[in-house]
Order: structure tokens, then C-alpha cells, then sequence
């Protein structure tokens, strides 16, 4: 009788997805076209920003495995890349690259407020080794007049 009641696998691993078939570049691309889409448009409450949303947590995620409801998802956003007329004229031209004329150049106040940032640590780190140096350099003078 206990056998009986795990019949449906729903239980047991062995109906996991592998990732590797939704980690396709041309996916990926798509998944971060889109999220940016919706940042720019400040959209975060549709139904599709939430399935949106989901496949790209799932695909930049670190799981290799996904339970069959999340297969499902995941092949839907598929579909709906298949279907952005968009997206795909973008991805046939041969001289423009998807990546490098939507989403690199189009940056979003995070990305702006990122690049500032790590900016800044760069400042501020080299001004801490230009400091360190001074510190040592006055240390040296003083060693020579003492």
C-alpha cells in the first residue's frame, strides 16, 4: 500500500529536466533583452514579466536540474522568444549583435549606478595604495634625518 501511493513519481528525482537544453546563448539573450525591456518600461506586474522573471531566474541559476513544472515554464518562454518577431529580426541581422546594440548600449540607472560604484572602489583603492605608499616614503625620509 505504500508503494501505491508514491505511483504518480512525483517523490523520486528520476523526472528531473536538464538545464543544458534551456542555457542556449540565444536564450540567455533573450531572457536579458527582455528584463531590461521590462526595467526600462518599469513593467513588474504582468503576467508576462512573471514568467519572464522565473525562466531567468531559473536559467542564471545554479541548479543543472529542474522539476518538470519548471521544464514547462521554461519551454513556454521559449516559445514566446519564438514568437517575438522582435528579437528574431535582431538575431538574423549579421552585422548587428543582439547583445552589443540593445543591451549594452541601452544602460538602465542600475547599470549606471554599478559602473559608478565599481568606479569609485577603483578610486578609492588606489588612493589607498597611493596613501600607503606616501606613508612608507615619509617613513624612509624620516629614518635619513633622525
Amino acid at each position: 500500500m505504500g508503494s501505491d501511493s508514491h505511483a504518480g513519481g512525483s517523490c523520486r528525482g528520476g523526472n528531473l529536466k536538464s538545464m543544458s537544453e534551456f542555457r542556449t546563448p540565444k536564450f540567455k539573450k533573450y531572457l536579458d533583452n527582455k528584463m531590461i525591456s521590462f526595467s526600462e518600461k518599469g513593467i513588474n506586474n504582468t503576467k508576462e514579466f512573471s514568467r519572464i522573471s522565473k525562466c531567468h531566474k531559473m536559467v542564471f541559476g545554479s541548479k543543472n536540474k529542474v522539476k518538470p513544472l519548471d521544464a514547462i515554464s521554461l519551454k513556454r518562454c521559449q516559445s514566446m522568444m519564438k514568437g517575438d518577431v522582435a528579437f528574431q529580426s535582431a538575431i538574423k541581422q549579421p552585422s548587428s549583435n543582439i547583445v552589443k546594440s540593445t543591451i549594452l548600449d541601452t544602460k538602465t540607472d542600475d547599470q549606471d549606478k554599478l559602473e559608478k560604484r565599481r568606479d569609485s572602489e577603483k578610486i578609492s583603492n588606489n588612493s589607498s595604495i597611493r596613501s600607503q605608499k606616501s606613508d612608507e616614503s615619509l617613513q624612509e625620509e624620516s629614518l635619513f634625518f633622525d
